[in-house]
């Protein structure tokens, strides 16, 4: 299509002819004071060049690569209330799991604050089968050494995990659909304490063959004040998955408002 076609499309269809619009581009304009509306180009790019020199380095790169590495693994691990995802996807070989929790005091000078980690066997009817499906201190083994209370710490004291539950997935019975995880303070009404005086409060859980944690979920401090006892995590059978849902839900009374919610009933000064 010739120059003159084109002309007169322009001018039937807008009345006027759009290549009048069309004009050379004067490189001139271009190469103004920084001032104007246009730039030099070059000294764009030894701008930008300058001031990527002079940006300041990341955080990680000033750390050893063994802290960058734990860094980024607590942030992959991290969990959160309202999550729930598949804890069999994170990792296709766990068979046998360990469940850890760990706490703080917040004063030094207190006597130490005896809290305890336990779980409960759920089945269907969202309810424990027997006494025996509450794992705690004087229960300590289920389901035939499926599940073991491995550690009751008195004192919180120390870095790491202060207690621990063993749990072997695949010896579990078909009808435990759940696993929820508690963590209660001792003998609270006597001694008149509570999640205030507590400090980092934790539960996490990793892979017991090769020590991979898959998930660890933080209580932020002054969350559950005034409280003494807590759902912390509920694991959820799903066919051939096992679900994580972080609850963090506190109560009063320390495990035994928990307790009955499962059909159990025990008194509150053990919790």
């Amino acid at each position: 299509m010739t120059d003159d076609t084109k002309k007169n499309e322009g001018l039937e269809k807008y009345g006027y002819d759009p290549l009048d619009d069309i004009k050379p581009i004067d490189t001139d304009d271009y190469i103004k004071s920084k001032d104007d509306t246009f730039a030099d180009p070059i000294k764009i790019m030894e701008e930008i060049e300058k001031r990527g020199k002079e940006a300041p380095e990341s955080s990680l790169t000033k750390k050893a690569p063994e802290a960058v590495e734990a860094d980024l693994r607590e942030f992959k691990d991290q969990v959160f209330k309202g999550d729930y995802f598949s804890l069999t996807q994170r990792d296709p070989t766990m068979r046998q799991i360990m469940v850890g929790a760990g706490w703080g005091q917040r004063s030094v000078e207190m006597e130490p604050i005896d809290l305890d980690l336990v779980c409960f066997l759920i089945d269907k009817r969202d309810q424990t089968r027997t006494d025996e499906d509450f794992i705690f201190y004087n229960n300590p083994i289920g389901c035939d050494g499926a599940v073991k209370l491995l550690e009751d710490s008195r004192s919180g004291a120390g870095d790491g995990d202060d207690e621990r539950i063993f749990i072997d997935l695949n010896g579990l019975p078909f009808d435990v659909i759940r696993i929820v995880f508690a963590i209660g303070i001792y003998d609270p009404e006597r001694k008149g304490l509570s999640f205030s005086d507590i400090r980092d409060l934790y539960i996490r859980i990793f892979n017991y063959d090769d020590g991979q944690e898959l998930a660890r979920f933080l209580i932020p401090d002054d969350e559950l004040n005034g409280l003494n006892g807590v759902t912390m995590a509920t694991m959820v059978r799903e066919g051939p998955q096992w679900m994580l849902q972080p609850i963090g839900e506190g109560v009063k009374g320390s495990l035994s408002p928990i307790a009955r919610k499962y059909g159990l009933i025990i008194a509150e000064e053990t919790g």
